[in-house]
């Protein structure tokens, strides 16, 4: 059996299948045989199982996608001072049409 991969659906469909998978369970099916009737692998049934649990209905409504607003967008400045600090400093010059590039970089 093919199977479907939930993250190309939109979030209302993907909240429409979670909600049938708790229905299913509810009746009484298992894993596997909720799986194969909405085509989609046993693992992600049981991480559906497992956030219900855990979350109770909340986690049948559709979720924000993506990365958590601002999470790791940018490069601090102690970042870059603390990654560059480190170890040997090496030179490297690549050179290409008369331009010269050098790169200090640590080890």
């Amino acid at each position: 059996m093919i199977e479907n991969d939930a993250r190309a659906l939109d979030q209302k469909t993907q909240a429409e299948l979670r909600r049938r998978a708790h229905i299913l369970h509810k009746q009484g099916k298992f894993s596997q045989e909720i799986a194969d009737a909405l085509g989609f692998h046993i693992k992600t049934v049981d991480r559906w199982r497992a956030d219900f649990r855990r979350d109770g209905a909340a986690a049948l409504r559709p979720k924000k996608r993506g990365r958590k607003e601002g999470f790791e967008r940018t490069l601090t400045s102690e970042r870059c001072i603390g990654s560059a600090s480190i170890g040997k400093n090496l030179g490297v010059s690549y050179g290409m049409g008369g331009l010269v590039l050098t790169v200090d970089f640590a080890l």
